[in-house]
């Protein structure tokens, strides 16, 4: 049951995805991560990508680390956590 909601969930956020402009995955996330500097979110994301001065490949080899190593996995978490904090706000 709760694998049914979880995949549920993946296709809302892989929907949200494609949505975003930009033609990778990462294109697409880097808007995300723009957008939440630019409106000064306090997510720990965006302070890493700060850390990062805004380097977004660094930021993003960065990131991935915080993330068990389940190869492709890891950035569907990523956008997962990325997306969630860009819908509170």
């Amino acid at each position: 049951m709760e694998n049914e909601e979880e995949e549920s969930q993946w296709r809302k956020t892989i929907r949200q995805i494609k949505r975003l402009p930009g033609q990778t995955a990462e294109e697409k996330l880097k808007a995300i991560v723009e957008q939440l500097d630019e409106a000064d979110s306090t997510a720990s994301l965006i302070d890493l990508y700060r850390l990062c001065d805004k380097n977004f490949p660094q930021f993003l080899e960065e990131a991935l680390k915080l993330y068990p190593p389940l190869g492709e996995e890891r950035l569907r978490y990523l956008a997962f956590d990325l997306l969630e904090e860009w819908e509170h706000h």
